[in-house]
């Protein structure tokens, strides 16, 4: 599955609004309010990539990292809706980890509730593994993918 990616623009954040219906908006990486925010945390911190994931051209997902100055990074993915459960998040991780952006990382990490279990096997079949930490927010897991 080709999967490029880009960097979020205020172009996308009305695509990606129509993802959200109201019973679903805050469910996901904190609501729409959490999206609306990437722009201007990309924006004011260096460390922050927040990329949309592109099939075919049209977005279908967001991956928002956070790169720490110890070569780990936190990062966030989100698959629009309508195209979960078709194997794209796995795609999209697979693909993400080949990013230039990743290439220097030795580490990254991710916090998924601990009910979402369609994130953490998304997760895991893209080569993280679950990691205990005393740290991790409660109601979490905490999925770590460390780099050879």
């Amino acid at each position: 599955m080709d999967v490029q990616f880009v960097p979020l623009t205020g172009d996308h954040i009305v695509h990606l609004q129509s993802w959200y219906r109201e019973d679903d908006c805050e469910k996901h990486l904190g609501g729409w309010d959490y999206i609306k925010n990437l722009m201007d945390l990309q924006q004011r911190f260096p460390n922050r990539h927040c990329f949309v994931a592109l099939h075919g051209n049209v977005p279908r997902g967001i991956v928002d990292l956070e790169v720490n100055d110890d070569g780990t990074a936190w990062m966030s993915l989100f698959i629009e809706p309508s195209q979960r459960g078709q194997g794209l998040g796995k795609a999209v991780l697979k693909a993400f980890l080949r990013h230039p952006v990743v290439a220097g990382l030795r580490e990254l990490k991710a916090e998924i509730e601990q009910d979402n279990v369609a994130s953490t096997r998304c997760f895991e079949t893209a080569g993280f593994e679950w990691r205990e930490d005393p740290s991790t927010t409660e109601g979490y897991v905490l999925l770590v993918h460390e780099k050879a």
